[in-house]
């Protein structure tokens, strides 16, 4: 049986490679737009390469750091008290 914490390390192992991959999708678009727009002028392609992969870190980076607050806002979720939601605290201190 597995902790919590390995969890936690594993899911933000798991949030690395998930940005890997999108930088790598992105900059591969940049890619394909530089060879459409481009006619297969180097500078150009590489242009849109990187600002393809300026794109997507800024994207990655936005959605790490924000993307909880964008997902609880969304869902329209407030904070839980204990005289409220007892037993959803009691439950979730459980867990640990």
């Amino acid at each position: 049986m597995s902790h919590a914490f390995d969890e936690v390390a594993t899911n933000k192992w798991k949030s690395y490679l998930l940005m890997f991959v999108f930088t790598l999708i992105i900059i591969f678009i940049g890619y394909v737009f530089g060879r459409v727009w481009g006619n297969n002028d180097p500078s150009i392609v590489i242009t849109f390469m990187v600002l393809a992969f300026i794109i997507a870190i800024i994207m990655a980076l936005v959605s790490y750091y924000a993307g909880d607050k964008a997902a609880l806002s969304i869902s329209r979720a407030q904070p839980a008290n204990r005289q409220d939601h007892a037993h959803y605290i009691n439950t979730v201190e459980g867990l640990l």
